[in-house]
């Protein structure tokens, strides 16, 4: 470790020239362990005289993603940690603090927004002069060649591990990066997880199980695997695809954060890494109930191959499965409740794959979780369906070689379908449970994955790859010499500034850089959509919370500019953006809101407004903002706006959502339906919060009712019901017509 080996030479230099070294750990963010440690300190040395704080952190990131606990870890050392020091040192006081503060202050890096605040604060600390920490020196030390964190970062030496090798099928060695794992892997074209699974075409590619694979094997080479974990939010970026005679490097990125962890893969095409896959992993929630096998049989139609054989796969029309693939036994299907089950073994080569350490088969859970394509209306086999997310992918133990698949539709239209999906073993005990698993009809399906095979490398976090670590690194061998920081420390401090810079290369020339670099990053926006011709004029975003929002709409849309009033739909928004875009407002603010937030708040300001009433005003709000009480919410579980209609527009209509109740995919008749007339959508209670759902039809039917009631208080009524949605409408209007 060469980072060690120069402390280790630099603790073995100050006590050759006749220093007395006591050596000693404490977090300077804790007062009460900092206040021990110079006790100790004190005890051994006797009165402490001279002070220098060099704590630090950094970590560049876009402003709109980090999170408040990412900034405040790297504001943490410089600000706690200097105040704590003034509070231990307060009696007696020191005679001289120099404070280790930065050149990120006169550059302002883009990224480094916290690091250079929090260096500013050691410049206003020294400006201030406070007596407990007697003469106090910031000095702003520009990049320092070889050590430093700049030099850190673009080794990867901040408490990093060296690689070690790892026994899981896919991976090949893990990296502790100061509690980053990385873990790395090669697929080659001839690996069965790539040869086995291609289109018609020959087109080889890793399966979406392949991937949740892949993080079942980084959480247990890890040692994170312990208990029961799911899968939040898992996305598929690009597919990972591999060329007849290729290999392709992966990288796994396992990044605590609040609380969970964030799942990263990236795969190399040649131009950088490219994001292929995202999720949160967190701990998952309890398994419930068995499945019972036997009573969904008993209601279902059969279709079982021969003994020895499997039944053809749903998607076989247009994907070539290898034998591995070869696992579907027996299914049976029920139409009328959207609903399937399936009995699934895997060939011997495939046994053998356990044996070796997978854990859920990626070929057996492909099937399990894609067998039942018929249950979407109209269905093609002609058509490609591929995977685009997962809500949630609970993991209670791993998949031995038989399982039953049970598989609910829970959404279908405009060439979009969700499933619910439980995997048990043959006794009917949960090892995976799935839901909102999303898929989409792919028109012209190969072409279309070969594209975006070769789309470029999206912008990533850690270091290692593009322009930005060549920059970082010329300047590296242009810093500061560690053999010249003592010389030029003593002449800072003999100068009698409060504050002074030190750098090796020319400050006002850096700060024009970081200007013409910024001026191109704002150019290359550019790139980005123009907003459409709208009904309304442009409004620009008034608070910090409308700008951040406006920029999660920007990111997620590719629009360049968007106003409060600029609605969501209409800058060409879908469910399974509104997916990305809810998962940003949870992390961004601690919410967990429904999709159908968006009919009630479709534009930046509703949306704005709807988050300040649950979390009152934000700590970044203007000076001078006051709390603000928010309009009472009407508190309805089941009725979401859909059109306001005109004043005296008529009588409202009311459209019962279908089954597990979902009403996004009811926006479009909503729409076209009269402008003036009112549409309320009716979703079904446990969709969100935690009332679970109606045992009955009459009783979610009665509880619709009254909400319906509270909006139009006496008929006659206008109702609705899209698909199992038209069963609760026609026990609404019983129940209406029964009460008179």
């Amino acid at each position: 470790d060469h980072r060690l080996a120069h402390q280790m030479t630099a603790v073995r230099a100050l006590r050759a020239s006749g220093a007395r070294l006591v050596l000693d750990a404490a977090d300077v963010t804790d007062a009460a362990a900092l206040t021990q440690a110079v006790a100790r300190i004190r005890a051994e040395l006797g009165p402490v005289t001279d002070l220098i704080h060099a704590a630090g952190l950094v970590a560049d990131a876009p402003m709109q993603v980090k999170s408040s606990a990412e900034i405040e870890d790297v504001l943490a050392p410089k600000v706690h940690g200097t105040r704590n020091l003034a509070l231990v040192f307060a009696e007696p006081p020191l005679r001289r603090t120099i404070l280790f503060s930065s050149t990120s202050t006169e550059i302002a890096a883009t990224g480094q927004v916290d690091y250079v605040a929090a260096n500013e604060y050691l410049n206003a600390v020294a400006a201030m002069q406070p007596r407990a920490l007697g003469q106090v020196t910031a000095v702003n030390w520009g990049i320092w060649a070889d050590v430093g964190m700049a030099a850190d970062a673009l080794t990867g030496r901040r408490d990093v591990a060296a690689p070690v090798p790892v026994s899981q099928p896919l991976l090949s060695a893990r990296a502790d990066q100061g509690g980053v794992e990385r873990l790395t892997g090669r697929l080659s074209s001839d690996d069965w997880i790539i040869a086995e699974h291609r289109t018609r075409d020959g087109v080889a590619l890793m399966p979406g199980t392949g991937m949740i694979e892949l993080a079942a094997q980084a959480l247990q080479a890890t040692g994170r695997a312990g208990g029961a974990w799911a899968l939040r939010d898992l996305t598929f970026l690009h597919p990972l695809i591999v060329g007849p005679g290729e290999s392709r490097d992966f990288t796994v990125t396992l990044t605590p954060d609040e609380g969970s962890t964030a799942f990263l893969l990236e795969a190399d095409f040649g131009a950088g890494p490219v994001p292929v896959a995202e999720a949160r992993i967190d701990a998952a929630d309890r398994a419930g109930p068995p499945l019972d096998a036997d009573a969904l049989r008993a209601a279902m139609t059969v279709d079982q191959a021969p003994t020895g054989h499997a039944l053809e796969s749903a998607q076989e029309g247009q994907l070539a499965f290898g034998p591995r693939w070869r696992v579907l036994r027996a299914t049976w299907l029920s139409p009328a409740t959207s609903e399937g089950l399936a009995e699934l073994r895997l060939s011997r080569d495939g046994q053998a794959d356990l044996d070796r350490g997978y854990i859920l088969h990626p070929a057996l859970m492909d099937i399990a979780t894609g067998w039942a394509m018929s249950l979407i209306d109209g269905y093609d086999r002609a058509q490609l369906w591929v995977p685009l997310s997962y809500r949630s992918l609970s993991v209670h133990g791993p998949l031995p070689a038989e399982i039953l698949s049970h598989v609910r539709l829970s959404h279908a239209s405009d060439g979009y379908a969700s499933f619910d999906v439980t995997l048990a073993d043959p006794q009917g005990a949960v090892l995976v449970r799935i839901e909102g698993l999303t898929l989409r009809r792919l028109e012209g399906a190969p072409a279309m994955l070969l594209t975006v095979q070769h789309a470029g490398p999206r912008p990533v976090s850690h270091p290692g790859h593009g322009p930005g670590q060549d920059r970082l690194a010329r300047m590296v061998a242009q810093g500061i010499p560690p053999d010249q920081g003592p010389l030029l420390l003593d002449r800072a401090l003999q100068s009698g500034l409060g504050q002074i810079a030190i750098s090796s290369m020319d400050l006002p020339q850096l700060i024009a850089q970081e200007t013409r670099s910024s001026r191109a990053r704002e150019a290359g926006a550019a790139t980005a959509f123009e907003r459409p011709e709208l009904d309304h004029d442009y409004v620009e975003p008034r608070s910090d919370l409308e700008r951040s929002l406006a920029g999660f709409f920007r990111e997620l849309l590719g629009v360049q500019q968007v106003g409060v009033d600029d609605g969501f739909f209409d800058l060409g928004g879908h469910s399974l953006i509104a997916v990305r875009l809810f998962s940003m407002i949870r992390k961004a603010y601690g919410l967990d809101l429904p999709l159908a937030t968006l009919f009630e708040a479709p534009n930046v300001a509703a949306l704005a407004t709807l988050i300040e009433g649950r979390i009152g005003v934000r700590p970044d709000a203007p000076a001078g903002a006051v709390a603000t009480t928010a309009p009472a919410a009407q508190g309805f579980t089941h009725l979401i706006s859909m059109s306001q209609g005109a004043a005296g527009g008529g009588r409202p209509l009311f459209i019962v959502a279908g089954m597990f109740g979902n009403v996004l995919n009811l926006r479009s008749l909503a729409q076209r339906l009269s402008p003036d007339r009112p549409v309320w959508g009716l979703q079904a209670q446990g969709l969100f919060g935690d009332a679970p759902p109606h045992a009955t039809l009459a009783e979610a039917a009665a509880s619709c009712l009254a909400e319906i009631r509270q909006i139009q208080p006496d008929g006659p009524y206008l109702i609705a019901g899209f698909s199992g949605g038209g069963l609760t409408a026609l026990e609404i209007a019983r129940q209406a017509d029964a009460a008179g």
